[in-house]
C-alpha cells in the first residue's frame, strides 16, 4: 500500500512538472496574428510572388479582388516563422497602381508578429495594380521584398 502511495505521488509530481514545462514553452512563443479575408467573394489576381529574406523564402505576396475593391496580401511561411522565432522588426504590404508611387492600401506592422495580413480596401478595380511587401530585421540585419505582377 505504501509503495502504491509513493508511486502515485511521484506520478502526480511528474504530471505537474510536464504541465509547467508545456506552459513555459507556450509563453516563449509570441501571440501571432492572422487576419480573416475582408469578404467571402475574394479571388486572387495574377500570380503569387515570393519574398526572400535571410536566405529563405519568407512570405507569399498576393493581390486579391473582392467586395468591389483590391487588396494586397502577405502570408509569412511557417518554416520562416519557426526559424526566426516569430520575430522581424517590420513587415509592410501595400497595393499600388501603375504610375503611382504612393500606395492606395498600405499596412505596416512593427514589431511584426503577424502571419497573414490584408491591406485596407482600395477602390482601384478600374486601375492596373500590383501588391508589394517588405520585411526587415535590424539585428541581425536583413531585408526582403517582393512585388506581384501588374494586373489590369
Amino acid at each position: 500500500m505504501r509503495i502504491r502511495k509513493i508511486v502515485g505521488m511521484t506520478l502526480a509530481i511528474f504530471a505537474l512538472s510536464a504541465i509547467d514545462i508545456g506552459t513555459a514553452r507556450a509563453a516563449d512563443t509570441p501571440t501571432v496574428k492572422a487576419s480573416a479575408a475582408p469578404c467571402a467573394s475574394m479571388r486572387q489576381l495574377g500570380s503569387t510572388s515570393y519574398l526572400h529574406a535571410d536566405g529563405q523564402i519568407a512570405a507569399s505576396v498576393k493581390q486579391f479582388y473582392g467586395c468591389g475593391g483590391n487588396y494586397g496580401y502577405i502570408w509569412v511561411w511557417e518554416s520562416f516563422r519557426d526559424s526566426h522565432h516569430y520575430y522581424w522588426t517590420s513587415l509592410e504590404v501595400g497595393l499600388y497602381a501603375r504610375g503611382r508611387s504612393a500606395p492606395y492600401g498600405y499596412l505596416k506592422m512593427s514589431p511584426a508578429y503577424s502571419v497573414e495580413e490584408y491591406t485596407p480596401f482600395a477602390g482601384t478595380a478600374q486601375l492596373c495594380t500590383h501588391a508589394r511587401a517588405t520585411m526587415l530585421n535590424t539585428s541581425p540585419p536583413w531585408l526582403g521584398s517582393a512585388t506581384t505582377e501588374i494586373v489590369c
